[in-house]
């Protein structure tokens, strides 16, 4: 089995420096990846009543995914990522 790994969680704030967004946490169920079957990972902000940042989520398998949080809609920000093998 493989180790579900976010190898890097970067948030870009768009706004000036002193009010960049801040991811306040990470989860990944479960913990353990299995190929075949879905992994979710959910990300919260510390701001989140008024998110703006973009977010890349490296996979570890090569594959990133990028993702725009400017509403309060889009948090926490939830994706699901499968791994091959």
């Amino acid at each position: 089995m493989k180790r579900a790994l976010i190898t890097s969680l970067v948030a870009l704030a768009a706004a000036m420096p002193s009010l960049a967004q801040t991811i306040a946490g990470v989860g990944v169920e479960p913990a353990v990846a299995t190929p075949g079957n879905a992994v979710k990972i959910t990300a919260t902000f510390d701001d989140a009543a008024a998110p703006n940042c973009n977010v890349r989520l490296h996979f570890g398998d090569g594959t990133t995914r990028d993702f725009k949080i400017n509403q309060a809609k889009d948090v926490p920000l939830v994706t699901t990522h499968t791994y091959t093998k």
